[in-house]
């Protein structure tokens, strides 16, 4: 059955809405978006909409989340630990990640950093 979800990602104030067949399996299902509910200012200076919105949303929070995870292991926190870390987005959607709060040296600091490039491309996140 085809299967409509409202979404509010944690990297910005859009709400979206998308649909997913629930007979497809969770790791083969595909995402289709319906609609832009609410756009946030950011999206909305952007002048992104339809899918672009939609799959700049997604790219964002999905870049967030892996940073995050990626972090959370070169700090060697425990699985599901919150990373203590502040993070934003300026701009130009570059995901900043201000590290004070993390005893990371500069060499962790630039290997991080060098796997965040790999995997999101250069440009993408920056630590600060």
């Amino acid at each position: 059955m085809i299967r409509e979800t409202t979404w509010s990602p944690d990297t910005c104030q859009c709400i979206l809405s998308y649909s997913w067949d629930d007979t497809e399996a969770e790791d083969v299902r595909q995402h289709t978006f319906s609609k832009g509910i609410k756009l946030c200012s950011e999206h909305e200076r952007l002048k992104l909409s339809g899918k672009s919105l939609y799959t700049a949303v997604v790219s964002e929070n999905t870049r967030k989340n892996g940073t995050l995870e990626r972090l959370r292991l070169a700090a060697q926190l425990s699985e599901g630990a919150d990373v203590p870390c502040k993070w934003s987005f300026d701009a130009e959607r570059v995901l900043e990640l201000d590290l004070q709060q993390i005893a990371l040296t500069s060499a962790k600091k630039s290997t991080l950093q060098a796997e965040l490039d790999t995997v999101f491309g250069e440009n993408k996140v920056r630590i600060i």
